[in-house]
């Protein structure tokens, strides 16, 4: 098995990070190139229950905060771009 990067960090419970490795980001420099509404999107197809917590815990990782303090604007940006739907 591939050791996981993301298992350092405290955004994500076992369950997420299987998500994510189901989806192939392993680290977070994966996470970062991937992007969180992509994430979201893939996982979304592999019939993964993602909830909005999920994609702003793959922004705080992403930036290097914790989901819950992520500004309310970036979340609202956030909530905009998985509303807008998935991208062609």
């Amino acid at each position: 098995m591939r050791h996981s990067e993301l298992s350092d960090l405290t955004s994500f419970e076992p369950t997420s990070r299987r998500w994510l490795n189901a989806i192939g980001i392993y680290t977070r420099s994966e996470l970062v190139r991937l992007g969180s509404i992509h994430a979201y999107w893939l996982m979304k197809e592999r019939g993964f229950n993602v909830t909005m917590n999920m994609v702003y815990a793959m922004e705080g990782a992403i930036l290097g905060a914790r989901w819950d303090e992520l500004p309310e604007k970036l979340k609202a940006e956030l909530q905009a771009a998985i509303g807008a739907g998935r991208p062609k």
